[in-house]
């Protein structure tokens, strides 16, 4: 039985207010020749509330499934070889492309994606978006084109996780590492990557850590883009 799409969106508007979340990028082996960040994605940190989902019914916001976004088309065309590249960047979504998830029932467009600096690891992240089914799950009634009349704003920080470079077996990480922009990416300090959600027979995850940042040269200053 279709849901009421305007009661479920009006509530969920009034209450989704992450408390942060986690900005991911990763590389593969065609970065030495792309010199391109290969996908940057979002997950948000949930705050504590109870929703109605058109789907499942009851449901708690922090049970697991994160709120995300997923940026790649958008980013993929960009000249982004750098999270660094990101700041002060706005990223404007198609007006019915489902980019982000907030649960398996509910997606969202993203009709405008804001970046701030990055400041002790952290990025300052606005975004709009526009509650709608998932072309699987959904269950409101409305089309994509009545649902999109309406929007939230999300404000919060992102912690900015490590460079994750997937290394096919026969290669060695560092010499697909070596060739990021050294001002920014440490390529001697990778490590493998054991909290993944995927795994290959042919490949591994590592993490590549990020430079220290002189905070003269202007990379960790402070920047609002909101008030």
């Amino acid at each position: 039985m279709e849901q009421n799409w305007k009661e479920i969106t009006t509530d969920l508007y009034s209450k989704i207010a992450p408390i942060g979340g986690v900005l991911h990028s990763q590389i593969d082996n065609s970065f030495p020749r792309t010199k391109k960040i290969l996908n940057i994605w979002i997950e948000f940190e949930m705050n504590d509330f109870i929703y109605n989902d058109p789907f499942y019914g009851e449901q708690k916001s922090t049970d697991p499934f994160n709120m995300c976004v997923e940026l790649y088309d958008y980013t993929s065309p960009l000249e982004i070889n750098s999270i660094y590249d990101l700041q002060g960047k706005t990223i404007k979504g198609k007006k019915e492309d489902r980019i982000g998830s907030f649960s398996n029932s509910v997606h969202f467009t993203v009709p405008s994606l804001k970046f701030g600096k990055i400041d002790n690891s952290e990025i300052e992240v606005q975004l709009e978006y526009s509650l709608t089914n998932s072309e699987s799950y959904g269950m409101m009634n409305g089309s994509i084109v009545d649902h999109i009349q309406d929007k939230g704003i999300i404000k919060t920080k992102l912690l900015v996780k490590e460079l994750v470079l997937v290394c096919p077996n026969e290669l060695e990480p560092k010499e697909i590492a070596k060739h990021l922009d050294s001002s920014s990416y440490d390529y001697t300090k990778i490590e493998l990557a054991t909290d993944l959600n995927w795994s290959t027979d042919h490949s591994k995850g590592f993490y590549v850590k990020y430079k220290e940042q002189d905070d003269n040269k202007g990379k960790s200053k402070s920047w609002k883009f909101w008030k």
